[in-house]
């Protein structure tokens, strides 16, 4: 007896399709959208071959985030509205999603061909292969080594350096999704960095989840080390790097700043908080006082960077008070752009275990509060550059970004251009050039 004819019917018409067509949505971080490049990278090599149209694959990927819960539930449902789409394609959920969840989504989604955690990257290729044949219930969910793969980039473009974090902080659910710290080999980081210049890339952006903490075994270099390697390669014009943690950011790394010329002015460096009790609890590893004393030093070395960092609102235990020394140490860093995010208990977190004691309302109107105070100071920046030259590199044509990240638009500039731009005004949060 056929159990489920129509799930045969949808494998028999994926092995028949004329053209191995993948349609790959990506969600989430930076990492996740270089590992999307990666994986278009690893397909491509085996003929696979690209549509815009999830409606005209053969295979769907969908590179999930598991950050917070509203971007996991928002992906469950474009997952399933992509499965009443297209209901003869094969579907493969890769990312932290599926690392969280493992074989439990096959039950929820009948349908899904294979789950493949983030470690798993470099084997997209072998599963692509099975799902597209038909396979079902497949598991990628442990192990995994981060190798090379030839890359050609578009002007700017990232390359991974590090995948995990060692750090647990007491919120977040990457050490349990991406695992502990391993660092790419120095060798392979360049190789891909030489493919890409050599391909046309004129900037490239170093991601791990701690970039500060790299270190390569075998040749020993630390995280400055590399970027000045990275910096002789001919052809890339600026480097930048995300994310950053404060209690790793060394002396050595702000002195680079100031040594190297292709190094962008601009260092994102995540906050959480101003109230070091708060920051106890969240288990960072250094006081407001520490943190702004790195801003110092960096400023002092490097006199036009732009720091920018994240908040969360309304962390268990976060009072009113603790809040408004959070609003007070962004006023004092006078930061150029803050990312407010509000809390949201992720299961498996030691912050899981605590209280979430603030309610909505006021989780809603500190991070209200937060937003109109990140503004007002993006906004006071960029005017302050109204007469005044900047660097800038142009990603598209008209629109590019200046050395401190802030968007700059340019009618008639060319992509690849690079050069010094005068800035005329600013429309929202562009600057405008001439």
């Amino acid at each position: 007896m056929i159990k489920n004819p129509s799930a045969d019917i949808a494998r028999i018409k994926r092995m028949i399709k004329d053209k191995k067509s993948v349609y790959i949505r990506t969600f989430g971080c930076q990492m996740n959208v270089a590992d999307s490049l990666v994986m278009k990278s690893i397909l491509s090599d085996r003929g696979f071959e690209f549509t815009g149209n999830l409606e005209d694959a053969a295979l769907i990927i969908f590179n999930s985030c598991s950050i917070r819960d509203h971007a996991e539930n928002r992906m469950f449902s474009n997952l399933g509205l992509a499965m009443k789409k297209n209901p003869s394609a094969g579907f493969i959920l890769a990312g932290c999603t599926a690392k969280r969840h493992g074989s439990k989504l096959f039950k929820r989604f009948p349908r899904l061909g294979a789950v493949s955690a983030p470690s798993e990257i470099f084997s997209i290729g072998e599963i692509a292969e099975k799902v597209i044949g038909g396979g079902m219930g497949i598991e990628a969910l442990a192990g995994g080594v981060y190798g090379f793969v030839p890359r050609v980039g578009d002007i700017s473009e990232y390359v991974v350096i590090q995948t995990g974090c060692d750090n647990y902080c007491s919120y977040c659910v990457v050490p349990f999704l991406r695992e502990g710290e391993k660092y790419r080999s120095a060798g392979d980081i360049l190789r891909e960095a030489e493919c890409l210049a050599a391909s046309g890339t004129k900037e490239i952006v170093f991601l791990g989840q701690n970039v500060n903490s790299y270190r390569d075994e075998n040749e020993g270099d630390d995280f400055p080390a590399l970027l000045r390697r990275a910096s002789e390669i001919e052809g890339i014009l600026r480097i930048r790097f995300l994310t950053s943690h404060p209690k790793d950011l060394s002396p050595k790394l702000i002195e680079e700043f100031k040594r190297n010329p292709k190094l962008a002015h601009h260092l994102h460096l995540p906050v959480q908080s101003g109230s070091d009790s708060v920051l106890k609890r969240m288990n960072r590893k250094y006081t407001s006082g520490d943190y702004l004393k790195i801003l110092e030093r960096l400023r002092e070395s490097v006199p036009d960077i732009a720091l920018t960092a994240d908040i969360i609102a309304g962390f268990p235990g976060e009072t009113d008070k603790d809040f408004s020394k959070t609003l007070g140490l962004v006023r004092k860093a006078d930061f150029d752009g803050v990312f407010v995010f509000k809390y949201s208990p992720r299961e498996g977190t030691e912050s899981y275990k605590m209280n979430d004691d603030v309610k909505e309302p006021a989780k809603k109107e500190r991070l209200t509060a937060g937003l109109a105070l990140a503004k007002e100071l993006a906004l006071k920046k960029r005017k302050a550059y109204i007469g005044k030259k900047v660097e800038a590199l142009f990603e598209n044509d008209d629109v590019g970004h200046s050395s401190q990240n802030y968007l700059v638009f340019k009618k008639g500039a060319k992509a690849g251009e690079f050069g010094e731009v005068v800035i005329k005004g600013v429309s929202g949060f562009r600057l405008m050039a001439e």
